[in-house]
């Protein structure tokens, strides 16, 4: 059986349920209920329909690892700063394309952006899923 965390999240107009995976913090389900299908569940009644969205559930009992990704930025006089962090968010999906890596949006951090020898670079922190048992660090140096 797989290990999870689950959220209760009761509001004035709604109930909340999320349930996410332990290994990978990929959200499950997440469950909307309204006031009366919340006391109508408290009450032990059955089958009680409800609204819910669940989220990659290829990633369910998965490790998740992540790792800092830096990357020649193709700087175009980009300006203001927010679409810049939005070109590096985009260039780094494209870069990282079918490997299984996904980007994270922030660039940031002080370090996101950087000049070495004339040149432009953007860094960003990278996540994939791998099986429990795979080599992390074998995973990530394929990423170089």
């Amino acid at each position: 059986m797989n290990k999870g965390k689950i959220t209760i999240l009761f509001d004035y107009d709604k109930t909340r349920i999320e349930i996410k995976d332990e290994k990978s913090g990929v959200m499950i389900c997440e469950c909307e209920m309204t006031q009366d299908q919340t006391m109508r569940v408290l009450s032990r009644q059955a089958l009680v329909s409800m609204d819910y969205e669940h989220g990659d559930l290829s990633l369910v009992g998965k490790r998740m690892i992540h790792t800092p990704f830096k990357f020649v930025f193709k700087d175009e006089n980009i300006t203001p700063y927010k679409n810049r962090k939005e070109e590096a968010y985009k260039q780094a999906c494209e870069l990282l394309e079918g490997t299984g890596w996904v980007p994270d949006r922030g660039f940031s951090s002080q370090d996101s952006f950087s000049y070495e020898d004339g040149v432009q670079y953007a860094q960003c922190l990278v996540r994939t899923w791998i099986e429990p048992d795979e080599d992390e660090e074998k995973i990530k140096k394929e990423l170089d």
